[in-house]
């Protein structure tokens, strides 16, 4: 199993360091960097000001196209994965997702969870 995390940042927000959350687990933690495999028992944190998508096993960073504000990198994220493993595409990484939404006190809500 893998585990991503998909916060929901300003741009100028400084992301939770992967060195800091090595501190906290054994598995090998990364800030993901566009084209990166996912592996199992390893964590991958998105970097700030992107979106991020699964294809073919892989973790894609985008620019992002809402205006900020209007952002949903949960939901970017969730659909892309829907996507993934609809297509069958997706051989590399063949366990069914599962996710686990928590959000803080801000207007940002995930439109969609399971």
């Amino acid at each position: 199993m893998a585990f991503v995390l998909v916060q929901h940042l300003a741009p100028d927000h400084k992301s939770i360091s992967p060195s800091w959350s090595s501190a906290i687990t054994r598995m090998q933690v990364f800030e993901v960097e566009d084209g990166m495999a996912v592996r199992p028992n390893c964590a991958y944190i998105i970097p700030p000001n992107r979106d991020m998508a699964f294809l073919d096993g892989t973790l894609q960073l985008l620019e992002p196209t809402a205006p900020r504000g209007h952002r949903l990198p949960i939901d970017f994220f969730f659909r892309s994965l829907a996507q993934d493993q609809h297509s069958g595409r997706s051989a590399s990484y063949s366990p069914a997702p599962a996710a686990t939404v928590r959000w803080g006190c801000g207007r940002s809500r995930a439109r969609a969870a399971w």
